[in-house]
């Protein structure tokens, strides 16, 4: 199953960099994709609702 896996670099609900690596380590569907938006806090969706909605479009596109 495709996998988006979208975090926010600066959170303070996880450690962004290492959950990113894992994350890239342990997707393996070829559709699968990381995203980290670096200087986003945990309420990513309210600072980057554009390129939020564009990532995700874009990994729908590829999915269908």
């Amino acid at each position: 199953m495709p996998v988006l896996g979208i975090l926010a670099g600066q959170s303070t609900m996880h450690h962004s960099e290492k959950s990113f690596q894992i994350g890239l380590e342990n997707l393996r569907n070829p559709y699968s994709n990381m995203v980290l938006f670096e200087d986003a806090s945990h309420a990513i969706n309210g600072e980057y609702p554009e390129e939020l909605l564009q990532t995700i479009e874009d990994f729908l596109k590829h999915i269908e």
